[in-house]
């Protein structure tokens, strides 16, 4: 089932106190990974929006600037490539839509989000993280849940 609401979305593994968590600072920039603190809070707000008319198979992962535009997650070409960031962007030739995957893997709302595409035989690209970005991270298909990279997400309660 697609997430609902709008939510924070820490990477994971944790790596360090509190996490990490992707951050949205403008259009066409890089998803970045950063702690979740009141200056850069309002960029950590995330929403889903479904790709398909199914929207349990495929969302849009989504930040609403201040002016109520959509920024999705974005290639920053045409199409993915191995390893290269997640950019924000409102250009649909560019915007990606994510298979969301609840994983069994002993945690807490463990969430994968896959990039499917049917042209790349024997691989799925998930959204992992490098470098405090989110990335296009290349994994086998046949890959166990517990080595692939997920998020955990989180209400957000919004006060303004």
């Amino acid at each position: 089932m697609a997430p609902t609401g709008q939510v924070h979305m820490r990477a994971s593994p944790v790596g360090g106190l509190g996490g990490m968590y992707a951050t949205g600072l403008s259009v066409d920039d890089v998803v970045r990974l950063s702690a979740l603190v009141p200056s850069v809070a309002h960029n950590q707000v995330w929403h889903f929006k479904a790709a398909t008319e199914d929207p349990d198979t495929e969302v849009f992962i989504i930040l609403t600037d201040r002016e109520h535009r959509d920024w999705r997650w974005s290639s920053i070409g045409e199409k993915p490539v191995p390893d290269a960031p997640v950019v924000l962007s409102t250009d649909p030739k560019r915007q990606i839509a994510w298979k969301v995957k609840r994983l069994d893997i002993g945690v807490k709302d463990a969430i994968a989000f896959i990039y499917t595409d049917p042209h790349l035989l024997g691989v799925k690209w998930y959204a992992g993280t490098e470098n405090n970005q989110v990335i296009f991270k290349p994994f086998p298909i046949d890959a166990p849940e517990d080595v692939v990279p997920y998020w955990v997400l989180s209400d957000v309660e919004l006060t303004e």
